[in-house]
């Protein structure tokens, strides 16, 4: 009757709501019209016509659509949202990640901040500031002459690698000449063809200040078929960041273990994985040599947590 709203909702948390008359008509042979630009990655997965009631609810997992509605509600006034800290963090970096002021940082849990709703967009005063708490009782303040103030800025994002799979082959071939010293043996094309065809949560690139930082190739059943650091970022103690996205991912599946195969040669990736608890489990078939089969228990309702005292 073009008199309608018409309302989409994305995965993502995003949604628009625009009127019936403003898409225009199209035959039977046409592709249709764009009703909303989307992110890589993201997808529609509602649309609702104002018909169905006085009132529409949108609820997102991190809580964008609320703020927003109480930022429209009370125009012009102060508003306070209390909550854990991680779950606000993840609302901030989903409003600032692609802003030009850098990464989110990592907070304690009464970390404060501070965000304006003007003309449709957010913009930031300041983001988790802890400068409330004495260091003796600021996690990240401990943990910051533990590790140094400068890792805790360090904070990558993950978007799946699409149809980009440069950076992913790029580090795995540098990784295979670091080992062998050649290309020979080298199955790149393999490679190529399994990421092409693997999900999109299983292929992912890391980034760290909108910089390339690394990949992960991942197999479904809790296996990682390729795990890497941009060059200039080794040696920060950052991979694992990339191992973390891992096990949250697989702990998502409902797997109980992670396993990985790595060369005798790679002495720095085998300490690595030892490092963070994998143990080597016997041998696998390698492209060039046997490799070395290593698991990591991720099944927290019967792991062995050790003494405060020994972590």
């Amino acid at each position: 009757d073009n008199e309608r709203q018409v309302y989409l909702v994305t995965r993502g948390g995003y949604s628009i709501c625009f009127k019936e008359t403003d898409v225009r008509p199209m035959g039977r042979t046409a592709m249709g019209v764009r009703g909303i630009n989307l992110r890589e990655g993201d997808q529609v997965i509602a649309m609702q016509l104002d018909s169905m009631g006085e009132y529409l609810l949108i609820a997102s997992e991190n809580g964008i659509g609320k703020m927003t509605a109480l930022a429209k509600e009370y125009d012009g006034k102060t508003i306070a949202i209390f909550s854990h800290g991680a779950a606000l963090r993840g609302v901030l970096m989903e409003l600032f990640r692609y802003g030009e002021g850098g990464p989110v940082p990592v907070c304690d849990n009464t970390g404060v901040s501070h965000i304006f709703y003007e003309d449709g967009a957010y913009r930031a005063d300041y983001i988790n500031d802890n400068s409330h708490l004495p260091r003796e009782l600021s996690t990240f303040g401990r943990l910051g002459e533990i590790l140094g103030e400068e890792i805790l800025k360090k904070n990558m994002g993950f978007e799946p690698a699409g149809g980009d799979l440069s950076l992913l082959l790029d580090l795995y071939r540098e990784t295979w000449d670091s080992i062998y010293g050649n290309e020979a043996h080298l199955q790149l094309s393999a490679v190529e063809s399994f990421a092409a065809v693997t999900p999109p949560e299983y292929c992912q690139n890391a980034f760290l200040q909108g910089e390339p930082a690394g990949v992960i190739l991942m197999r479904r059943g809790g296996r990682i078929v390729f795990l890497a650091l941009t060059e200039p970022l080794r040696g920060q103690r950052l991979g694992s960041q990339l191992l973390g996205q891992a096990v949250s991912r697989f702990r998502a599946e409902g797997c109980k273990r992670i396993t990985l195969a790595v060369s005798k040669r790679n002495e720095r990736a085998l300490a690595f994985y030892r490092k963070y608890g994998f143990r080597e489990i016997g041998q696998t078939p390698g492209a060039a040599e046997p490799l070395i089969e290593m698991a990591l228990d991720i099944d927290v309702k019967n792991a062995d947590v050790p003494p405060i005292s020994e972590i």
